[in-house]
């Protein structure tokens, strides 16, 4: 009585489908039982899938002409429906006592984390009987359990998450004390649970209020898993959903991102959620969202660094027409710097590694402008650094010629550049602590473009077409000195900040 799906392989038979119906067919291969001999005497001719209104399922196979019934489901549902029980070799009638003590039992599994399935079955006419009865009137065969154990890295993983600001629930079908031995090993709260029962009696206002108190769900249907889901969206949440199957679907379309499983789960939840997990484990989520946060800070320090260069270029220009002197920078050089500088540079901080602080802060408030006060801060301060560096040198080398001003505040933008990119590398953090050779696209291109200076200061064919002349030593060590001032003011302030 199983839905999986079986595949020959070089090595013999593979399974696809429910780990518990798999974990059923090994363990009858342990004792000897092949599933194929199984299928050969036993051909199915009726399949009542299971479904959260009944908490079981049944089949019907034929063998040697005769039929049989045979069922499986939540413990107290197949005792409520069998009359009978099967105990070495000799079926007796199912006394309320016996019903007692096996419920002890299913309840000594469940604190030891077991998931607990009962086994039934009993001869019947024909393959035409309906449902309802062909899953009354039972023989009780046995219970089996099942330990899932979590995986080593889920609890450090859901640590993560409540670091993150992440509120981690669990909704499950399994009952109430494997659900709380569970949730107490992966770091769960466990305090407060709610069992799909009194959600049933909740109106979605009751509910509303319930999720914000509670972590764990138990005995719960995948129409409670929906309710909940609605419950924290109305509640001005934004919602991550798990699921495996075909009953999931509506909670994974429901909710902000729906995440399935890409080993065990369905078609139907895979086609619906906006993203699948191919290796089913909730440490890979943990790494999205870093990944994910990660990302949305580079995104926002590439466009701080760019927009803070295209605003001391605008100054730059703007400052020397107020004084009626020469412009800083020749024609040919601005195309230099737009079509290599800056794009360039904007570029590596793609690659730039999480800050420390990546998965200790609250989740980004999707009503809050990308262009925030932060950000304006950034690029202003950034730019202002360039403009201070460059139109301090030129003006400081305008009277000693303009080739020699316009060579300097060139060579002069170049390294602030350069400079201000490896300050802008990080937003919080001293460079020291996310490392200073941690990225290497950075240095590349730092490097590129002290070659491309060098080459074009000091190459003649090219002085010609870059209107550049040869620079001293005292004139490098001017440009490094004032660029590094204006620029390394900002490490020096995270350095503080951090150690204040």
């Amino acid at each position: 009585c199983n839905d999986v799906y079986e595949e020959k392989t070089d090595e013999g038979y593979s399974y696809r489908g429910d780990p518990m119906e798999i974990a059923l067919i090994n363990a009858a291969d342990k004792e000897k039982i092949s599933h194929e001999d199984l299928l050969d005497r036993f051909k199915m001719k009726q399949d009542y899938t299971f479904d959260n209104t009944r908490k079981m399922m049944s089949q019907i196979y034929k063998s040697n002409g005769k039929f049989y019934v045979f069922a499986k489901g939540a413990s107290e549902v197949i005792l409520n429906n069998s009359e009978k029980i099967s105990s070495n070799g000799t079926v007796k009638n199912l006394d309320d006592e016996q019903k007692a003590n096996i419920l002890t039992q299913v309840k000594t599994f469940a604190n030891e984390g077991l998931r607990v399935i009962a086994l039934a079955t009993k001869e019947v006419e024909d393959d035409s009987i309906p449902q309802e009865d062909a899953e009354k009137n039972l023989t009780f065969l046995g219970l089996a359990g099942f330990i899932d154990p979590p995986r080593k890295e889920a609890k450090q993983a859901i640590s993560e998450c409540k670091a993150a600001r992440i509120d981690v629930k669990m909704i499950t079908g399994d009952y109430e004390i494997t659900a709380k031995a569970i949730a107490d090993e992966v770091g769960i709260d466990s305090s407060n649970i709610v069992l799909g029962s009194q959600i049933e009696n909740m109106s979605d206002d009751d509910l509303q209020v319930t999720v914000k108190n509670s972590s764990l769900f138990a005995r719960t249907t995948p129409e409670h898993k929906l309710r909940i889901v609605k419950a924290l969206k109305n509640n001005g949440e934004r919602v991550a959903v798990t699921g495996d199957g075909i009953n999931d679907a509506p909670a994974l379309r429901s909710a902000d991102i729906g995440v399935a499983m890409g080993l065990t789960g369905t078609d139907v939840a895979k086609n619906v959620a906006d993203m699948v997990l191919l290796d089913d484990n909730f440490a890979t989520i943990t790494l999205a969202v870093e990944t994910a946060r990660k990302l949305y800070d580079n995104l926002r320090k590439g466009v701080r660094y760019y927009l803070a260069v295209k605003l001391a270029l605008i100054v730059i220009f703007l400052l020397p027409v107020l004084f009626n002197i020469p412009l800083p920078f020749a024609p040919i050089q601005i195309i230099l710097l737009e079509l290599f500088m800056d794009l360039a540079a904007s570029a590596t901080f793609v690659v730039e590694p999480s800050e420390s602080d990546v998965m200790a802060k609250p989740p980004n408030n999707p009503e809050e402008k990308f262009m925030d006060l932060n950000l304006q801060m950034g690029i202003y301060f950034g730019g202002l650094s360039l403009i201070v560096a460059v139109l301090s040198v030129y003006f400081l080398a305008y009277f000693q010629g303009l080739s020699q001003a316009l060579t300097m505040a060139f060579a002069t933008w170049m390294v602030c550049h350069v400079f201000l990119a490896y300050n802008m590398r990080t937003e919080k953090d001293p460079l020291y602590k996310v490392g200073f050779f941690s990225n290497l696209m950075t240095h590349l291109w730092a490097i590129l473009v002290i070659i491309t200076l060098l080459v074009i200061i000091y190459v003649p064919p090219l002085q010609a077409i870059f209107s550049t002349t040869q620079l001293t030593i005292t004139d490098w060590v001017t440009i490094v000195v004032i660029s590094a001032i204006a620029t390394f003011w900002i490490e020096l302030v995270k350095i503080l900040r951090t150690n204040i």
